[in-house]
């Protein structure tokens, strides 16, 4: 968590950084500008795409703290890279047509950096889902063998109580028979003695 909690400063560092070079080159027009804008911006990125792998190393309790921070950055970094991204192409519009080749190898070239960060995003998305899954399974495994053992047990239990049944009716009988007996015997004894 604490990793999680360093590479968030870094990247709120990152891109304030970005976000005033950005401002300056809005006002300066300076292509070294913008430069160092897109630079702070991937590292940014980077940073950012490293915090996502120190969440999906974290329990599910602290991958929910800190979900909406970390949703909370990548749009603003999204954010931050569309304004950059829609002023450069209105930039583009008004070039003449000899730069504007160059800048649109450059525009493709970014488009393509984004389109395989968003791949990667896929596949460490699809990588938790996989996960989840697997540790759902184990899950289920277990609970599928703590009912066949609660089965067992209880056909156990329906043996012992029927033979639980079977002694009680057996002690029964015996009790009732005894009872005969004994009153059997004492009325035997009674005529006996009255009859002498």
């Amino acid at each position: 968590m604490e990793d999680f909690q360093d590479n968030i400063q870094q990247f709120e560092a990152d891109i304030k950084k970005a976000q005033q070079q950005y401002a300056q080159y809005k006002t300066s027009k300076q292509a070294v500008d913008l430069t160092k804008a897109q630079s702070s911006l991937k590292k940014a990125k980077s940073i950012l795409s490293q915090a996502q792998n120190i969440v999906n190393t974290m329990s599910a309790v602290d991958k929910q703290k800190t979900s909406g921070s970390l949703k909370q950055h990548q749009q603003q970094l999204e954010q931050l890279q569309t304004e950059m991204n829609q002023q450069q192409l209105n930039e583009q519009i008004a070039l003449p047509k000899n730069t504007q080749g160059a800048q649109k190898m450059q525009q493709a070239v970014s488009y393509t950096d984004d389109a395989l960060r968003n791949a990667k995003e896929a596949n460490t998305l699809g990588s938790d889902v996989v996960m989840n899954l697997q540790q759902q399974n184990n899950q289920m495994r277990g609970i599928s063998s703590k009912t066949t053992n609660i089965t067992a047990n209880t056909e156990k239990s329906k043996k012992l109580l029927a033979e639980m049944i079977k002694k009680e009716k057996g002690v029964n009988f015996l009790l009732y028979l005894t009872s005969a007996i004994m009153l059997a015997s004492d009325g035997l004894a009674f005529w006996l003695f009255h009859k002498k």
